[in-house]
């Protein structure tokens, strides 16, 4: 990967944990040090002594930006950074660790290997969610994960309907439907009882939540398929979470659009690091025996 345009290194941080506090502590003299600015949001500058904060657009804008945190601290930063392009090198605080590409005690050797250009780029798929409510646009949220489509508080089944590249698909009756990209196979998906996919694949996959029938499946579709879904009920309601994190409601009438994004999660990796094949026996222990 070319690198010799870094002059700027941004650190984005999960500030409720001591540890990657600590290590952004760390991090942030040791980058200017090296001749680089270093970029810190508000948040994590009011928790490091004589650290001044940058305004979030020069954050967002720096060549690269280094994620302290679990895979939701990940995520969050994912879904600032899709529009601008930036890249990202994660650094695993959290537990299972599928975003993460280095572990802390080694992120200032990860780091001279970017600088020193020996490293790669590898773009992730996501998705782009769009709320219609009377055929207008009320929101709109990229997603590396996925985007949940669930019932609310009610005990009742929701019915939704789904249909793909404007043809109907299917009412699922159920729990929800949940939407997720190769990245988020290995989130709520496996939970679902959806595949595991290679997050760089050009696809993405629709499970259904607890359906109310044996016979539905996950449907593994390509990236450019347009997905609508909408409640099949007058009195329903039903509430939409996007990446887990950004959730609200989807009323009859309204329609829920989900397509692959225009822009990527773009993740530096490491010559020599966990693929995401060890990555997956190691965190869900396919490696060990089970008596």
């Amino acid at each position: 990967m070319e690198t010799r345009h870094i002059s700027s290194i941004a650190l984005f941080a999960n500030v409720r944990k001591p540890g990657p506090v600590e290590t952004a502590a760390a991090l942030a003299p040791w980058i200017r040090a090296r001749g680089l600015e270093c970029r810190v949001p508000a948040d994590l500058a009011s928790l490091l002594p004589g650290e001044m904060p940058s305004p979030e657009d020069d954050v967002l804008n720096a060549d690269l930006v280094v994620v302290l945190g679990g895979d939701g601290t990940t995520l969050t930063v994912a879904r600032k950074l899709a529009r601008r392009r930036g890249v990202m090198l994660t650094v695993r605080f959290g537990s299972f660790g599928f975003l993460a590409e280095v572990e802390p005690e080694k992120v200032e050797i990860a780091l001279e290997q970017v600088l020193a250009g020996d490293c790669n780029l590898e773009v992730r798929p996501m998705l782009s969610t769009t709320r219609l409510c009377g055929g207008k646009v009320v929101e709109e949220h990229p997603a590396l994960n996925d985007v949940a489509l669930v019932r609310g508080g009610s005990s009742r089944l929701v019915k939704i309907e789904a249909f793909l590249n404007d043809s109907p698909l299917a009412v699922y009756s159920g729990d929800g439907v949940l939407v997720s990209t190769a990245t988020g196979s290995t989130g709520y998906n496996l939970a679902a009882g959806g595949p595991i996919v290679h997050p760089t694949l050009d696809a993405y996959i629709i499970t259904p939540i607890c359906p109310h029938a044996l016979h539905f499946r996950s449907l593994v579709v390509p990236g450019e398929s347009r997905l609508v879904l909408r409640m099949a009920e007058t009195d329903g309601e039903a509430q939409t979470s996007v990446d887990g994190q950004i959730t609200f409601p989807l009323r009859h009438g309204d329609e829920l659009q989900v397509r692959q994004s225009p822009f990527g999660a773009r993740f530096i990796t490491l010559p020599g690091r966990p693929t995401i094949y060890d990555k997956v026996r190691l965190r869900l222990r396919w490696g060990e025996r089970l008596l």
